[in-house]
């Protein structure tokens, strides 16, 4: 068994590595100290087959849980034949119940004896379940658990969940009533807020309801008048339905609790957000993940139509960017000028609207689907398919357009400071990154982007419109990622002209003569290689044997010179 180690602590994953080195049949062949460097380590070993099972590290916080039984469900989606066993705290049954809900294949706390943890890896391996959940610690697979013994831990613990979350809530609440708290106290209380209503939303999403647990499924009625057809259905209102608060609750908590965690650009593209100071980049992408939550209670007061989203899609955006210039350098910011005196800085950017949405607002993709899944709950296209609001793929997708729409609102923000105000002194000693307040790293920075928009529009995009694909920036949690997604682009590829469409037939030019080419290539090298060392070798060779023989006879001539020879 190869074994890939999920766990930030790096004494325990040397501990495991180290004992398993007794063992022949079990080794550790990875280790990852993220969820988010595993999923890497596993798209990039996933071919050779090195990794049959993932042993993952879980804590005893709410968002250690939420995160692990996150990354166990990606796992299990993409890699559904992989086993993951989950080594860590003590757990609950009910945190364990959600783990089996999406795949986990065992579990052994950490206060485990050594033989009790070797046995469950080899029940693992040997392709059972494994589940130490007696006081003894004896091993009782998952299908030996009583669903309805579960059932009930989870109700008991989910109500009382349920009620320490909401009371810790409360009075997390009361205490960001108090006027007088500093910016950072107040921040960091919002986030310990948003923490708790995330791990409540996972509680209550996770652990059926006794009434969810015990209603019969849907589809099973066999009269023919319980069906009703697509057409017959009415269309969903924007109501506030809990189901649909909580899903977007969700889905903004986990994009605020990773831009709480770095933000570095670790793609090879240069971002306009790159300029700004870590803390005053957190704050502006926070303020467009604020905006965004406050512009669907908009649309949903609006009684807006799914059918509407798509012609207000740039009124939505332009709302959006508008508001964030705003909150960020504040309505009546203005500058000292030599020569221009006292300048608004707000007006003056809002008139690069028509710049900004052409060279980033309008590649933004799935708005309007985006905006209709999350206020009515519509199917999301995922790979070409329509997909259900809650499910994991839909939840998956929808949290990287998000990402992507904050991440690019926020590069629309600086884009026209940049244009208009990038070498003013007080503007750099506010919002820059120290390493690039000079004028010479200003001007490279501007011309990186420059070079990127150029890049962008000729060359990458149309490439990623022939593959079918978007690339989106998203939070990896330890800072920006890029990250495509597959989507049909069959009207865009045929409205290509000039330079771009240029761009998709030297592609698939490539596709057509690269193989051939290659395979001609190989079958000539090969050929060369069999003349040089079959037939010219060869022929050196026996030349220079010939010469050695030679030179040999006469060396035996030489020594027996004058007759002495013998005979």
């Amino acid at each position: 068994m190869g074994l890939l180690l999920v766990d930030h602590d790096l004494i325990f994953r040397l501990g495991i590595r180290t004992w398993l080195a007794q063992f022949e049949e079990l080794a550790v062949v990875a280790e990852a100290e993220t969820g988010a460097i595993a999923l890497e380590i596993l798209q990039e070993r996933s071919p050779d087959g090195t990794i049959t099972a993932v042993m993952l590290g879980v804590g005893a916080t709410e968002t250690a849980i939420a995160e692990a039984l996150q990354l166990s469900q990606q796992i299990k989606q993409t890699y559904f034949q992989l086993p993951v066993v989950w080594v860590g705290v003590p757990q609950t049954p009910a945190v364990l119940a959600a783990a089996q809900a999406v795949g986990v294949s065992g579990y052994c706390p950490r206060t485990a004896d050594a033989a009790q943890i070797l046995a469950t890896l080899r029940r693992i391996q040997a392709g059972k379940t494994a589940w130490l959940l007696e006081p003894g610690g004896s091993l009782v697979p998952a299908a030996a658990l009583s669903s309805r013994h579960l059932l009930s831990w989870q109700q008991r613990l989910r109500a009382s969940g349920l009620r320490q979350m909401d009371t810790q809530m409360t009075q997390l609440a009361s205490q960001l009533q108090n006027a007088r708290l500093s910016p950072l106290t107040r921040a960091v209380l919002a986030g310990r807020y948003r923490e708790v209503r995330a791990a409540r939303w996972l509680v209550s999403h996770l652990l059926p309801t006794p009434s969810a647990a015990l209603a019969p499924r849907a589809g099973k009625s066999g009269a023919k008048g319980d069906r009703l057809s697509a057409a017959s259905m009415p269309l969903p209102k924007a109501e506030p339905r809990g189901e649909i608060q909580s899903l977007r609750a969700m889905l903004l908590d986990v994009t605020y609790l990773k831009i709480q965690g770095g933000l570095q650009n670790q793609t090879e593209t240069p971002l306009e957000i790159d300029i700004l100071q870590a803390a005053k980049r957190q704050e502006l992408l926070y303020l467009i993940l604020r905006r965004l939550d406050g512009l669907l209670d908009e649309l949903r007061l609006s009684d807006v139509q799914p059918d509407q989203l798509p012609e207000k899609r740039s009124q939505i955006l332009r709302d959006l960017w508008q508001s964030g210039i705003t909150d960020f350098f504040g309505k009546y910011y203005t500058l000292q000028l030599p020569g221009l005196g006292m300048v608004d800085v707000v007006p003056v950017l809002l008139q690069d609207w028509d710049i900004v949405e052409a060279a980033i607002l309008d590649r933004i993709p799935f708005v309007a689907e985006c905006l209709s899944h999350l206020l009515f709950q519509t199917p999301l296209p995922v790979n070409g398919n329509l997909v259900a609001a809650g499910t994991p793929a839909a939840m998956e997708r929808v949290e990287i357009l998000l990402q992507n729409w904050v991440i690019q609102v926020a590069n629309a923000v600086m884009q026209p400071l940049l244009n208009h105000f990038a070498d003013v002194e007080e503007i750099k000693e506010t919002l820059y990154d120290r390493r690039l307040m000079s004028t010479r790293e200003i001007e490279r920075f501007r011309n990186d982007l420059s070079w990127r928009y150029r890049t962008e529009r000729n060359f990458r995009e149309p490439q990623a419109i022939f593959e079918s694909r978007y690339r989106l920036y998203s939070f990896s949690g330890y800072g920006i990622k890029l990250t495509t997604i597959y989507a049909p682009r069959s009207q865009e590829l045929s409205q290509l002209r000039g330079l771009r469409l240029a761009v998709t037939i030297a592609l698939e030019a490539r596709d057509a003569i690269a193989p051939r080419l290659r395979a001609t290539v190989a079958f000539l090298g090969s050929g060369v290689v069999y003349l040089l060392t079959q037939v010219v070798g060869r022929g050196i060779g026996l030349v220079g044997r010939g010469i050695l023989q030679g030179l040999g006879s006469a060396w035996q001539d030489g020594r027996y010179q004058g007759g002495d020879r013998p005979k």
